[in-house]
């Protein structure tokens, strides 16, 4: 999973940059999650529906199903993108973050219009690079609006991005792991579920969860 944050103020074109890039990738055959840093909240169900209803009540998760796809709510003390992205998405190829400027080890990319140039208030460690109407006199890679296809070559191409192949969370909290005991777990994993007959083909990614087991009566 190779996580990037798009940053910007509002009406940059932040949204559009990210929607036509999902695109991109899509075509390019990726995997591809969008989150939305939403500061000051947000209402995903409609008052007074059931599962609102259901919600305001008190319930620690409610799921919507309809035969295209699924909403959860869920009650998580987090505020960390990076967790979120690995609880919901660590089988993405890409997780594309709207917003979130003040998130600490995301690498970015700025969106700026040209009057908004003296805006870019970010660690440049963690700006990958600028998408602009024009050049900025900054030290980073640089792309037009309409340059979609050679900005997905370079998140496509590019090393810097973290990339977890092994993802841990316990009880809902990830747990960061060094790329050594990721190829541990990572081996000893794959290697019992590939003895097992009725695998599907050659699966890219799986996901275990484990329940402590408890033997004690009440």
């Amino acid at each position: 999973m190779k996580l990037i944050g798009f940053i910007g103020l509002s009406n940059s074109g932040k949204t559009t940059v990210i929607e036509q890039l999902v695109k991109e990738l899509k075509r390019r055959g990726y995997r591809v999650a969008v989150l939305k840093h939403c500061p000051h909240g947000f209402e995903l169900d409609k008052k007074g529906t059931d599962s609102a209803r259901i919600w305001a009540a008190g319930a620690d998760g409610v799921g919507l199903v309809s035969p295209e796809k699924v909403a959860v709510l869920q009650r998580i003390p987090t505020s960390s993108l990076r967790q979120v992205a690995a609880l919901y998405f660590p089988d993405y190829d890409f997780v594309l973050i709207e917003g979130g400027k003040d998130e600490v080890g995301i690498r970015k990319i700025a969106i700026v219009k040209e009057q908004q140039a003296q805006e870019i208030m970010i660690s440049q460690g963690e700006l990958l690079a600028v998408v602009s109407d024009k050049p900025l006199e900054i030290e980073k890679p640089f792309f037009r609006f309409h340059q979609i296809a050679e900005l997905a070559d370079f998140i496509e191409q590019n090393k810097d991005i973290s990339q977890s192949q092994v993802i841990l969370s316990v009880e809902g909290r990830p747990l960061p792991l060094k790329p050594f005991v990721q190829e541990i777990i990572a081996g000893a994993v794959w290697g019992m579920v590939k003895t097992l007959k009725k695998l599907p083909g050659r699966p890219r990614w799986l996901t275990l969860f484990l329940s402590e087991k408890n033997d004690e009566k009440s």
